[in-house]
């Protein structure tokens, strides 16, 4: 039988010398919710997150995915699993531009290197079928941190993400562009992303989130 959950951290245990970070920690996620993830500082938000995208390995417990046991080993494991993470503090290369950041790391390539122009038609297919307002061949570091966390979204999209962790993405923001994020946050949802979403800001969690 199918689970109706597309994520589930079941008895998941993380200890550090003289820090028992995580006991017995449950989490379950369902395809097409956003999921508040909410704590106070050393609560334990970050770790569990970092259990998920691979970079810590639990002691104890399970993870499966979409019904599935599986093992994290780091995360390019995690983003071969459906997995992205946008952290609060932008990843993005300045001095490159929009598609080849959406493609770093998995170029497109011709005979005789990288093939940019294919790299710039396809990221701007992504940014139009998200609604976002830029040019591909922009350079990032002429963006906005607002535009740059688009980017970032657009990044995760390419890679067809199923589970998308937002580590605070307000914080650096103004009114306006908070509002255009809960946009990006609706529509991923509305395609069947499964969205994480950390934040101390609770006024938020009413606005984006299902449960939390």
């Amino acid at each position: 039988m199918a689970s109706e959950y597309i994520l589930e951290m079941d008895h998941i245990e993380k200890t550090f010398p003289g820090v028992h970070a995580l006991s017995d920690v449950h989490f379950d996620l369902v395809a097409g919710e956003a999921h508040g993830l909410v704590g106070e500082n050393g609560a334990g938000k970050s770790t569990l997150m970092k259990v998920l995208n691979g970079i810590y390995k639990k002691d104890g417990g399970t993870i499966k995915i979409e019904g599935q046991e599986v093992q994290m080993h780091g995360i390019v494991d995690a983003m071969d699993k459906g997995i992205a993470f946008i952290h609060q503090e932008i990843s993005l290369v300045p001095y490159m531009t929009i598609a080849e950041n959406i493609f770093l790391g998995c170029e497109k390539t011709k005979a005789t290197g990288v093939d940019q122009y294919a790299m710039k038609v396809e990221a701007q297919k992504i940014l139009d079928s998200l609604d976002m307002p830029l040019d591909a061949g922009e350079y990032v570091y002429h963006l906005t941190i607002a535009q740059q966390q688009m980017v970032e979204v657009a990044k995760a999209v390419s890679k067809n993400v199923k589970i998308l962790v937002m580590d605070e993405p307000t914080a650096s923001l103004s009114l306006r562009e908070q509002e255009s994020l809960y946009e990006q946050v609706k529509m991923l949802k509305s395609r069947g992303v499964a969205i994480i979403y950390i934040s101390h800001r609770l006024e938020e969690l009413w606005i984006l989130c299902e449960r939390f």
